[in-house]
């Protein structure tokens, strides 16, 4: 069990608070590797000039000349490719399974499914337009000429002596409209006839319809009728139509007042249009299979509906209201949001999981975990309510015993698991596999953490031991025995494996191992692991230099991490069972500058719970103490000190073989027990602290070390307080 002291911690935020440090805070983002990509960049961003959207997938080219794709990562569709240096992206278009974007140098640039090859465009010439389809993409060249490619796709043979001006590709049809107002069509839908004097303004092209938008302020529609996208609203007298749209199965429109109506599919909301903030308007649509986007006249993007792959992006929040926490099961993903309330994206599952019930007055919510096809969620009342498929009563949440709150809870495979304030867990849903029996607990002792995997359990007791249960025929409910002096701190489960933190910072993997489940990676020299997640057949563990590493079930490249620019580094972990979401901040790290010296147990290692952040509370342990304290000393230096160059030679202070490594600016007494302690330091909100630099190393007393002094030296590390 762990002792925490926080002694010394006065004295040293004293120097820090003399520190002359002045930082800025980077923004801090959260982004998703594996099967989808979001990205939290996106929020409040007033440089979009283009967006194009498909089936899973949405873009956006910004002013800068640079292109963001959000969505499902199959055919590696978000993988837009690097720009060479002085050129930009001047227009892009989507497929299911490709992009396609011009470059200001001429150069007509593909990524994704390669299966059908990008056009070659003729010396001097460049797409002045593109729009992708279902499957294929439409291109107006420079010289006029429309080029068609992608699936199964042609252009008839005719001489484009009128210049196009507009084109439309839905799934097996095209459109091509020119400046002389009319239309022509090819693939599986007819283009209607005009009336004299009477001529096409816009055109769109939905999975399977498309509308013709006329001269006289008229919509006519063709094609696929079956969720009434091509029922054109009727009008008030004296008002037109002006643009047209159209998604997949359902279509868009602005009135000549300036009002936008949307009409058929709305099975997610797509019909359903953004409220938008006094005085902004919306300019254009790009409306994709089930989700819809549209650009803004502040330069905005709005995004809504769809989302079952993320190809809305996480839902942007109001204004000042930021995301503080995910969670993730599955393919289903729950943000809450430091307003208190919870929004769905993602795989929504059976029983409508993303039907996030509704708040009493007076209430927020204050955590969420998200199931594979139920999720559940703790308000500010201690109260816990549950939503999505019911079919085994895993949404009939117990009642509480009075005077007791809820404290945490995870959603199994139909069935939930909730820790209670008084320490003990309960259970309810499908108890097949014997999850609701959790281990007896010792007098004294009680339950501190919970994790579910699909048919077992972990939960982390306060004397520091782990216990699982439920079904173990994998393996997974076997805990490995702690070392003495040693505790757990963290637990996370996958399907049939399970993952343990201990206070050394080791990492442990037990259970199913098919995919490599237990085959857990080295840390980077110097470093220690900091955060451990799991989910399916992988895990992720971040380290303590702001990395991270996966292993395991690689479907999605879910365990594939992304490096990131220097400065940056990953925290807050959350795993679904092909996406990793992590948030992305200012590297704080702890890192290894030299070693100690052994007495009568190994040297003493400097182990970090999580790496400094200002605001937040840094805790470090400090593992084989023989007499279970030490005096931590903190410094500024490592290569100057009063007595002086660093390191020191100690022999003459009777400590031979042992080095000082580190300037002694302020000295913290760290009392524990059983070989373990812990140091605290609360890190205040101060942007100046932003990669401040602490050196530690602690003097340990041992009798038994042999030496006249009759202590040792830890190891040294230094400590960047990052965001």
């Amino acid at each position: 069990m762990e002792k925490r002291s926080p002694l010394g911690t006065a004295l040293l935020l004293t120097i820090v608070w003399c520190c002359t440090l002045q930082g800025v805070i980077a923004q801090d983002y959260t982004t998703s590797w594996g099967a989808v990509h979001v990205d939290t960049r996106w929020f409040g961003r007033t440089d979009v000039m283009q967006a194009a959207a498909c089936a899973g997938n949405t873009a956006v080219l910004r002013t800068d000349g640079t292109i963001d794709v959000v969505g499902s990562t199959l055919n590696d569709v978000c993988d837009v490719p690097p720009l060479p240096a002085g050129t930009t992206y001047t227009s892009v278009g989507l497929t299911r399974r490709r992009g396609a974007a011009m470059r200001s140098d001429g150069v007509l640039v593909g990524w994704g499914d390669s299966t059908w090859p990008d056009p070659t465009l003729p010396s001097g010439t460049t797409f002045v337009q593109i729009r992708g389809g279902y499957d294929h993409f439409l291109g107006v060249r420079s010289d006029g000429v429309v080029v068609a490619w992608g699936s199964t796709t042609f252009v008839p043979s005719f001489v484009w002596q009128v210049p196009v001006v507009q084109v439309a590709a839905g799934n097996a049809h095209s459109l091509a409209r020119r400046s002389d107002g009319s239309v022509i069509g090819w693939g599986t839908l007819p283009v209607p006839p005009l009336p004299n004097g009477v001529s096409y303004v816009d055109i769109a092209a939905g999975y399977g319809h498309s509308l013709f938008l006329r001269s006289d302020q008229q919509i006519v529609t063709l094609g696929d009728n079956s969720f009434g996208q091509c029922n054109v609203p009727q009008l008030p007298a004296g008002v037109g139509y002006a643009r047209v749209w159209a998604g997949a199965f359902f279509s868009i429109a602005l009135r000549t007042d300036g009002q936008v109506v949307a009409w058929g599919d709305d099975r997610l909301g797509q019909c359903h249009l953004p409220t938008l903030p006094p005085g902004v308007t919306f300019v254009q649509f790009e409306p994709g299979y089930l989700q819809a986007c549209a650009l803004r006249s502040d330069g905005q993007i709005s995004l809504w509906a769809g989302n079952q792959n993320a190809d809305a992006n996480i839902p942007e929040p109001p204004a000042g209201v930021h995301y503080v926490d995910f969670s993730t099961k599955g393919f289903t993903f729950l943000g809450l949001r430091s307003d208190g309330a919870i929004v769905h994206f993602g795989e929504r599952g059976l029983g409508n999981m993303n039907l996030v019930p509704p708040l009493p007055v007076g209430l927020a919510y204050t955590a969420a975990w998200a199931g594979v096809n139920h999720c559940l969620a703790r308000r500010t009342d201690g109260s816990l309510v549950a939503w999505g498929t019911n079919t085994y009563g895993q949404c009939n949440v117990l009642a509480l015993p009075a005077g007791t709150t809820y404290v945490a809870a995870a959603a199994g495979d139909g069935f939930s698991l909730a820790l209670r304030s008084d320490g003990t867990i309960v259970g309810w849903g499908n108890n097949t596999s014997g999850v609701f029996s959790p281990p007896a607990l010792p007098a004294g002792v009680t339950y501190e953490q919970l994790v579910v995997g699909q048919d077992h359990a972990l939960a982390l007791r306060s004397d520091g031991e782990v216990v699982a249960w439920g079904d173990g025929s994998s393996g997974e409910t076997q805990v490995p025995a702690l070392p003495p002096g040693l505790s757990y701190a963290r637990i996370a489960a996958g399907q049939r494996h399970s993952v343990v933190w201990r206070t050394d910072g080791r990492v442990l993997a037990f259970g199913e191992s098919f995919y490599g489940q237990l085959n857990v990676p080295g840390v980077p020299i110097g470093t220690s692991n900091t955060e451990i997640a799991a989910e399916g057949a992988y895990s992720v563990v971040a380290h303590s230099d702001g990395s991270a590493a996966g292993w395991g079930s690689n479907l999605y490249g879910q365990r594939t991490v992304p490096p990131l620019p220097a400065g940056l580094g990953y925290g807050m972990l959350r795993a679904g069972v092909g996406t990793v979401l992590a948030r992305v901040r200012p590297v704080g790290s702890h890192v290894r500058l030299g070693t100690g010296c052994a007495g009568s147990l190994p040297v003493t290692l400097l182990v970090p719970r999580d790496v400094p952040r200002i605001g937040e509370t840094w805790r470090l342990g400090l593992v084989n103490l023989p007499s279970s304290m030490a005096f931590l000393v903190h410094g500024w230096s490592t290569t100057t000190s009063p007595n002086g160059p660093l390191p020191l030679d100690l022999t003459a202070a009777g400590m031979p073989g042992c080095y000082q490594r580190v300037d002694v600016q302020a000295v913290s007494v760290v009392i524990g027990t059983a070989g373990f302690a812990t140091f605290d330091l609360s890190i205040p909100a101060w942007p100046g602290l932003l990669g401040l630099q602490l050196h530690q190393q602690a003097v340990v007393p041992d009798a038994g070390a042999g030496n006249p002094l009759g202590a040792v030296m830890s190891e040294a590390t230094t400590a960047t307080v990052g965001n």
